[in-house]
């Protein structure tokens, strides 16, 4: 496998969740911000949820905005507790607040698994709070992510990913 180095935003479309006032209510899909990733895992002890509505009309497939999780897809907290990564299942049905950045991998290029890994280590941490922003709550921006050197594989064989 042959690594090179390149930005973040040259092998992955990146995204973030929903920058709408979306009304939360006792059930329906899960809405996850910053608070919900923890030691990549989800932490579902406190959430909220939207309607079934809500989440078609602001996590479609076909959108510009790259808002609606899907396989393969690295999610991480950019407000706050920085950097917590998750990797969507396909198992996994929720929606996401603008505090969650999506990063959605070319797979000819990175697996989504190595991505996921990459971003847990030192080097892509470190990376992140050399460049987030804010003094009372820290934050990166979807430019400040795309603008990091990354070190991913440009041979990758992809693989199947549950």
């Amino acid at each position: 496998m042959r690594l090179t180095e390149r930005k973040i935003g040259n092998d992955c479309l990146v995204g973030d969740g929903a920058h709408a006032k979306i009304q939360r209510q006792a059930s329906g899909v899960l809405y996850l911000t910053c608070k919900n990733f923890k030691n990549g895992n989800l932490d579902i002890s406190k959430v909220d949820y939207i309607s079934e509505e809500d989440y078609s009309k602001y996590f479609r497939a076909e959108s510009k905005a790259l808002t609606k999780p899907q396989i393969g897809d690295v999610l991480f907290s950019i407000i706050g507790t920085i950097g917590e990564p998750y990797l969507y299942q396909q198992k996994d049905r929720f929606g996401i607040s603008s505090s969650v950045s999506l990063l959605r991998p070319d797979v000819n290029v990175v697996n989504p698994n190595y991505l996921y890994y990459w971003i847990k280590g030192d080097i892509f941490q470190n990376a992140l709070y050399g460049v987030k922003g804010g003094v009372a709550q820290g934050y990166v921006s979807l430019e400040m992510i795309k603008s990091i050197t990354s070190l991913l594989s440009s041979t990758c064989n992809p693989t199947t990913h549950s």
